[in-house]
């Protein structure tokens, strides 16, 4: 039943991430989603973006729960336990920070997302950062 679950999780991520780059051909060259195209994108894509990054959490976490052997120190662990500690934000309070994030570093566009994400959202309620190793 579980498994079901997260398999139908995972298939209904692909639209949602398919729309954030509008039927996966702006992106094809790049490997990370970075300012210069969030910047241009509109507040659904956006929303689809930050939705989706949230779903691979929610699906690791299932399959922490069926598989305990795969929960490793990674970015979805440390997501979820800046959550627990204070760090979960309305999907639309994380763009706000995103998008001034930007606009304030107008220079630095070719930062990517996630980036501004963990150093804005999960980086100040964490004591260690992935893998145990020390927050810089």
């Amino acid at each position: 039943m579980k498994r079901t679950w997260v398999i139908r999780r995972v298939l209904a991520l692909i639209p949602i991430l398919g729309s954030v780059f509008w039927g996966g051909s702006v992106l094809a060259s790049q490997k990370v989603l970075t300012g210069d195209i969030w910047m241009t994108m509109n507040q659904d894509q956006k929303v689809a973006y930050i939705w989706g990054a949230g779903d691979v959490v929610d699906v690791e976490q299932e399959l922490w729960n069926i598989y305990p052997e795969l929960e490793v120190e990674n970015l979805s662990m440390k997501s979820v336990e800046a959550s627990k500690a204070g760090g979960n934000y309305p999907i639309n309070d994380v763009i706000a920070k995103v998008d001034s994030w930007y606009d304030a570093n107008p220079d630095k566009l070719d930062t990517a997302v996630i980036q501004v994400i963990w150093d804005l959202t999960i980086k100040p309620h964490l004591t260690t950062g992935i893998a145990g190793r020390p927050l810089e």
